[in-house]
Parts: C-alpha cells; sequence; structure tokens
C-alpha cells in the first residue's frame, strides 16, 4: 500500500476517518489510532476514538519506537490493549517489585518483539 500524499512511500495504516493510507510523514496519532493531517486540520477525527483499519490483517503486537523510556515493551503493551502506557509501566513495575516477574517478563518481550518500525 502506498501513501495517498506521497506516492511511492509505504503507508504505515490507514485513516480512520477517512480511511486514506498514510506514511510515517502524514500520520497522527490520537490515543493510538491513525488519522491523516488533512482530516486533522478539518476536524474529522471522530473515528480516532474507534478501531482503525489494519493493513494486511489482524493488529500486530510491536513494541514502540516512539513512547519508549527503556526498550518501549510497556508503551507496546500499552499500544496493542488500548491503555495508557503509564498504567502499564505503574502495573510492571509493581509486579517487577513484589514477585520479580516484571522484569523476566521485561526482558523476554524485550528479546522476542521486534521494534514497531522492523517490519
Amino acid at each position: 500500500m502506498e501513501c495517498y500524499v506521497h506516492p511511492g512511500t509505504a503507508a504505515v495504516g490507514a485513516c480512520v476517518a477517512c480511511g486514506h493510507f498514510v506514511c510515517d510523514v502524514c500520520r497522527v496519532n490520537i490515543k493510538g489510532k491513525i488519522t491523516c493531517k488533512d482530516c486533522l486540520e478539518r476536524g474529522e477525527t471522530s473515528g480516532a476514538w474507534d478501531s482503525p483499519p489494519a493493513i494486511g490483517g489482524a493488529k500486530q503486537f510491536r513494541r514502540s519506537s516512539r513512547d519508549k523510556m527503556i526498550g518501549g515493551v510497556a508503551a507496546g503493551v500499552a499500544n496493542y490493549f488500548d491503555v495508557d502506557a503509564t498504567t502499564v509501566r505503574v502495573v510492571w513495575a509493581l509486579c517487577a517489585l513484589l514477585a520479580g516477574v516484571g522484569v523476566l517478563a521485561y526482558i523476554i518481550l524485550w528479546a522476542v518483539i521486534p521494534l514497531e518500525d522492523e517490519f
């Protein structure tokens, strides 16, 4: 799929308001949903609160390259389950402090989950 504004550039998603495929330059994230800059300027962001159309099928689990503090795992989990990244980080920290499994799980997920730009 190609970006509708930049032909020849690979699209990373579709705008939830108008359905146009957009690249990294053209997209705007609203609560983890993709909206194109044109729709944002027109105020057409109502679809940004619904599920966006996926490219190539089901939602993919990826580490975040933009909202990361260590390896992007917590932000990736938050994006996948559509929750706030701070909430996931706090729960993860509690698991790490109380049971120690949080650290091990984080390291394993960091090793096996690809970064969102690596596909």
